[in-house]
């Protein structure tokens, strides 16, 4: 079911864009779980396409499939089961999982036996994974709490993994922006109103939000304040001029939405932000996640941080979860964004 322009003028579109991109969409179903590849409406990882995807990115000795369904089952449940631990705790422990993989018995007569460590994703090769965009993308809600479920507009999945939830809202109504912002912050039970509401667990994995409604769109990660989203406006690897021509339309009808896809979306780029721009910091006592507003800056003589500290506002420190050089030659400049205690930082 659409709901008028907001369907026709933002969602659409965005998920036509993704095409492009080389996204697989798919129309959700409020009533149908198997309608968007799960068995029930609490699941958020697609468990089919994460199998699949472990098998073909973790070959064994000479190439060949080694993964049984034990071992499989054994690093889906790595994601689907983490433990106790607040939404931040749990999605720093699920980001570091996503980055280094995780350890899986190994076989007999194979490296003395040894635990192999098995990857979700291939940083290096953004092709060789499986990408997704779901519209309507419905996760119920806990028990007890006041609404049945959530329903972002689009999530999307790297081998079967959220790592993006997307609220788009229509251009005709009210502060649609403040709405959609207030719709992810809510559907991440970050409001602090002294009662559960939304679906953590869909933002275990999560590496950031959108809000958008057409004209505009801003990016926060789910832990950031109103104030703290940000618009990106430059489709770097692209020109202006390229987009457009892309899109069929003159430079300056661009919108922020798509700008924001054609910098963010594409499937190197979000691979690289969520590979080398997340951070975990912490200011006046309060630990939070923060993104990279990343510079079309040529930096590859510099290097990207690896697990370092960085300095920032007076009181804040930043650990980068980074391990590698930036892929692509170190194509991009991080410049530290989305996240609260943002003052004087170099956007």
């Amino acid at each position: 079911m659409n709901n008028g322009a907001e369907y026709t003028e933002v969602e659409k579109p965005l998920l036509d864009q993704l095409a492009r991109f080389g996204y697989t969409t798919i129309v959700g179903d409020k009533f149908d779980p198997a309608a968007t590849e799960r068995s029930n409406f609490r699941e958020v990882i697609l468990q089919g396409r994460l199998r699949k995807a472990l098998r073909d990115l973790n070959p064994g000795s000479g190439g060949k499939p080694w993964l049984d369904d034990p071992r499989i089952s054994e690093a889906v449940s790595a994601l689907t089961r983490p433990g106790v631990g607040k939404l931040l705790e749990i999605n720093e422990r699920m980001t570091n999982l996503l980055l280094e993989g995780v350890p899986v018995s190994g076989l007999p007569g194979w490296d003395q036996g040894r635990n192999q460590r098995i990857h979700f994703v291939d940083w290096d090769n953004p092709e060789d994974n499986d990408f997704v965009a779901i519209s309507q993308f419905r996760v119920d809600e806990p028990g007890g709490q006041s609404k049945k479920f959530i329903a972002p507009d689009v999530v999307l999945f790297v081998n079967g993994i959220p790592l993006v939830v997307i609220e788009c809202k229509s251009p005709y109504i009210v502060d649609p922006m403040a709405e959609g912002i207030k719709q992810l912050r809510r559907y991440a039970n970050q409001r602090d109103l002294g009662m559960p509401e939304g679906s953590e667990s869909l933002f275990w994995t999560n590496q950031f939000v959108i809000s958008t409604y057409g004209d505009k769109a801003r990016v926060g990660t789910f832990t950031a304040l109103p104030e703290h989203f940000l618009e990106w406006k430059d489709p770097v690897p692209l020109t202006m001029d390229l987009l457009a021509r892309q899109l069929g339309k003159p430079a300056n009808q661009l919108t922020g939405q798509e700008l924001l896809a054609a910098g963010m979306l594409t499937k190197a780029t979000l691979l690289d932000i969520a590979r080398h721009y997340t951070l975990f910091t912490e200011s006046a006592g309060k630990r939070f996640k923060m993104g990279a507003q990343i510079a079309p800056d040529y930096f590859s003589r510099v290097g990207t941080p690896s697990r370092a500290q960085i300095s920032g506002p007076p009181g804040m420190t930043a650990t980068v979860l980074s391990t590698t050089q930036a892929v692509s030659g170190g194509t991009y400049c991080p410049r530290w964004g989305f996240g609260p205690g943002m003052s004087g930082m170099p956007y």
